[in-house]
């Protein structure tokens, strides 16, 4: 299989990755020649083990499972389901104008709208959950909300309604009708959002981002409005995620040195080296990365393009599934909800005929909540001859 390198899996059989495992119905077993660890290797000879819609055993190396079903591929990769980042994906009224500069309780949930055909195809795609960010129009917009791309009966559709806290750090969050007409005028009102919604207590979404109870992520344009968020938040004890594409050049040590999740994408065959290059440097500097593909302006397949290219400008392969997988849940906090083939996380799972990385990959079948929701058909599609000239 080209293109496939062979790491040592940090799962290694970690005593069959389980507990013995308790009697269920229906015990489902995929197996394919490779699976996507946690640590965004590529293992050999891999079997997922799912009971009552959650993965229940990963299995690397010949073995016996016993199960009620069992789902053999002669080739291909298991991989959690892919998660995209920041997107505004059929939340109905998106273009909507925020009234004030600060609606932190603002749900974008509300607004989604849950059976757009753009789901679906989403969904065919690998895509298995998208986390919603709601539209700003000035520094603090509301909360994000993870949702799946598809949901069989009994599988819930809202992953997490109560997401990180949006932030907007740059430009777009100056809005003189707001009040809001530079960076340190922006700054100054947040740090004093903040104060006061700790001094305050309660349990409004602020007060508990301001004491750390709540994810945050912030939308930082310009590098030293990452720097600004790393330090005024880290004086709060929040370790926010940032959306940043422009200069990971510059501030990859930076970034690593927080310990957050820097979003990055999407890009496109069109994009400038400088950008396509960031998330390689910030990865050789310590920083873990996750994508965003772009959705609805983009097409679903945008999220594994941006990975791609960010491989083929140097950013290391492990490094890149992590960001299509397990850092993109973590982003979205998540914690082991989805994200990782790993017992207990929901088994929303995707078989891809070879590397995901490889844009000549075809989705095979798509499982959410341990139902196949997606089964493709088995000849090659004209894309997929497109990009194998790739």
């Amino acid at each position: 299989m080209r293109c496939l390198r062979r790491f040592a899996s940090v799962l290694c059989s970690a005593a069959a990755l389980s507990a013995t495992p308790t009697q269920a119905q229906n015990r489902i077993a995929i197996s394919a020649p490779w699976g996507v660890g946690p640590d965004g290797s590529l293992m050999k000879d891999v079997t997922v083990v799912i009971a009552d819609g959650r993965i229940e055993r990963v299995v690397q190396g010949p073995a016996e499972v016993k199960a009620d079903q069992n789902y053999h591929f002669e080739s291909g990769v298991i991989c959690p389901g892919l998660i995209d980042l920041a997107s505004t994906l059929d939340v109905a009224g998106a273009s909507g104008r925020q009234q004030t500069a600060i609606e932190p309780d603002v749900s974008v949930v509300e607004a989604l709208d849950a059976y757009s055909p753009a789901l679906l195809e989403a969904n065919r795609c690998g895509v298995t959950s998208a986390m919603i960010t709601p539209p700003s129009a000035g520094f603090i917009s509301g909360a994000c909300a993870t949702v799946r791309t598809a949901a069989p009966q009994g599988v819930e559709r809202i992953i997490r309604a109560d997401g990180p806290l949006a932030i907007t750090l740059g430009s777009s969050s100056w809005d003189p009708e707001l009040g809001l007409s530079s960076r340190a005028g922006v700054l100054q009102d947040l740090r004093e959002e903040l104060r006061s919604a700790r001094s305050a207590g309660g349990t409004s979404r602020l007060a508990r981002a301001a004491r750390g109870e709540v994810d945050v992520i912030v939308d930082a344009e310009t590098a030293e409005d990452v720097d600004a968020a790393v330090q005024l938040l880290g004086q709060y004890g929040i370790t926010p995620t940032i959306r940043h594409n422009a200069d990971l050049v510059e501030i990859g040590d930076e970034l690593a040195e927080s310990g957050g999740v820097v979003v990055v994408g999407p890009y496109t065959f069109s994009s400038d080296v400088r950008l396509l290059s960031g998330p390689a440097i910030a990865g050789k500097a310590g920083c873990e990365v996750a994508f965003r593909g772009g959705l609805p302006f983009l097409e679903a397949d945008a999220l594994r393009v941006s990975a791609a290219l960010a491989v083929r400008y140097g950013l290391d392969p492990a490094a890149a599934r992590r960001g299509l997988t397990i850092n993109a849940a973590r982003a979205a906090g998540l914690g082991n909800r989805v994200g990782a083939l790993t017992p207990g996380s929901d088994a929303d799972i995707v078989v891809f005929s070879d590397d995901p990385l490889r844009l000549d990959a075809r989705v095979i079948e798509v499982w959410v909540g341990g139902k196949r929701v997606h089964r493709a058909q088995t000849a090659p599609s004209e894309d997929e001859e497109a990009w194998k000239a790739w």
